[in-house]
């Protein structure tokens, strides 16, 4: 049967794109915990039924003429389920399953291994963020519990919601109105080693780890909320203070991933991003913390705009380095619940960005109490400063909401 051909979305074309410049760099790793019974039969049968209810999972990506287009394979077959030795570590999984490099026009974008109680699945960021790995989680649940008691499963099929359209008028406006809020907006300093966006894409990544204890998280949400302001904003303040700090830069871009999904779209697998470029005056100063949560607040309302366009309407094309941000702020704080699997339960763990997504990058999850890291290609200037930028960050959140 010949794949239904459709028109591939902007955050589509967006990796497709990202493909281009730095081949394997774009993929999702996925942990899935499996406490109780591993049935390998019962959980290939379940990942087959995963891919048949989300048509993102059996979609490939081809260019016909000027225009890429997805195109939809029916839903026949599953991802193979690799064992994997019990001494591959988890920064090795993705090297290990991607042997083979991905096939962006071949339609299965998924790799899949198992070792022991460990489901690790790979799958290229251009049909997968990071809401559907807590989609796949909660469905590969219910297809597992279904295979091991009945030998199949039947998920159904979950239809695609169209990318909204932007109505000209508005378009227009928005335009407008992030040429005049990004108007001058300097770069990030880059510490003396300036990188460039394949460069980005292609090195090695120095990373910091951080986290700070459950009840210091408590009480930073307790202070956002006297605040009237969300616990993103208060991350985000503190990243860019200590970027001031550690860097001299006093007025900048920080970029963040937006999840971007249409009405009703909020169980559904795909990749439904976009970027915001939030400008952060003063952060460090009296009041930055007021002046970081009017502009999210500016940005979040204008959110429409794909990050090209908004590239496009503001930043001249012949800018080396990364335009608009060269610093980009990751938020989590999606619940990370038990799934009922029949005879096992399924849970996904955290697991840090890969590649190169900007010169300095900082990963935040809020869960019981905050973690991640911080991340810089090896080579770029800010990768010896990121002890540095750990602990003024750390700094900014020990001063927050106290006399």
């Amino acid at each position: 049967m010949s794949p239904r051909t459709e028109p591939a979305s902007t955050c589509e074309r967006r990796f497709w794109f990202a493909e281009q410049i730095g081949a394997g760099t774009r993929s999702v790793l996925l942990h899935i915990e499996i406490d109780g019974l591993v049935d390998e039969i019962a959980l290939a049968e379940a990942l087959r039924a995963v891919c048949a209810r989300h048509e993102a999972l059996r979609t490939g990506f081809a260019l016909r003429g000027t225009a890429l287009v997805r195109e939809v394979h029916a839903g026949q077959g599953g991802p193979e389920l690799v064992r994997l030795p019990p001494d591959v570590g988890l920064a090795d999984v993705p090297r290990v399953l991607t042997a083979v490099p991905f096939d962006l026009a071949g339609g299965s974008l998924i790799r899949v291994g198992l070792r022991g109680g460990d489901l690790f699945v790979v799958v290229h960021h251009i049909v997968f963020d990071g809401l559907s790995g807590q989609v796949f989680t909660e469905d590969l649940a219910a297809a597992y519990r279904q295979a091991f008691d009945t030998g199949r499963a039947d998920l159904g099929v979950s239809d695609r919601r169209p990318e909204p359209v932007i109505a000209a008028p508005r378009r227009a406006l928005l335009e407008r109105h992030w040429r005049a809020r990004l108007d001058g907006v300097p770069e990030l300093p880059d510490l003396g080693a300036p990188t460039t966006l394949r460069e980005l894409t292609r090195g090695t990544v120095v990373e910091h780890e951080w986290s700070r204890p459950a009840e210091e998280a408590g009480r930073l949400r307790a202070y956002a909320r006297r605040a009237g302001m969300s616990v993103f904003t208060l991350a985000l303040w503190a990243f860019a203070s200590a970027l001031g700090e550690v860097g001299g830069a006093d007025d900048f871009c920080v970029g963040t991933v937006f999840a971007d999904r249409p009405p009703g779209a909020d169980h559904e697998i795909g990749c439904m991003i976009n970027m915001l470029p939030i400008r952060v005056v003063g952060a460090g100063r009296d009041g930055g913390l007021a002046r970081v949560w009017e502009s999210t607040v500016d940005a979040l309302t204008h959110s429409e705009l794909p990050i090209e366009d908004i590239v496009a309407a503001c930043a001249p094309g012949n800018r080396r380095r990364m335009p608009l941000y060269q610093a980009t702020l990751l938020y989590q704080s999606w619940p990370r619940v038990d799934h009922d699997a029949g005879p096992a339960r399924l849970r996904s763990r955290p697991v840090s960005p890969r590649g190169g997504y900007a010169e300095v990058l900082l990963e935040v999850r809020d869960g019981e109490r905050w973690q991640g890291v911080f991340q810089a290609p090896e080579h770029a200037g800010w990768a010896s400063r990121l002890d540095a930028l750990s602990t003024a960050f750390s700094a900014r959140l020990d001063g927050a909401g106290r006399p």
